[in-house]
């Protein structure tokens, strides 16, 4: 399971959507490569400077993303 936690600081309604969404696909498509780990998982975005969420495209999501999950991974 996957929840989120983005505050009104990180932008709006719409970078807010874009981040839930962009979330949802990457841990679909982490499943369907990998077997299911039995993890609840919960992102906290926080506020970054300037447009930072604004400029952000997915191949750049996807590989922060990557590295968080890596990290993970090794502390279960």
């Amino acid at each position: 399971r996957c929840g989120w936690t983005i505050p009104k600081k990180v932008g709006n309604a719409v970078i807010r959507n874009k981040l839930k969404r962009w979330s949802r696909i990457y841990f679909r498509d982490l499943l369907s490569r990998s077997e299911p780990s039995g993890v609840d998982i919960n992102l906290v975005f926080l506020k970054s400077e300037g447009d930072f969420y604004k400029k952000l495209d997915y191949e750049r999501f996807s590989k922060q993303m990557d590295k968080a999950w890596l990290q993970l991974r090794k502390r279960l």
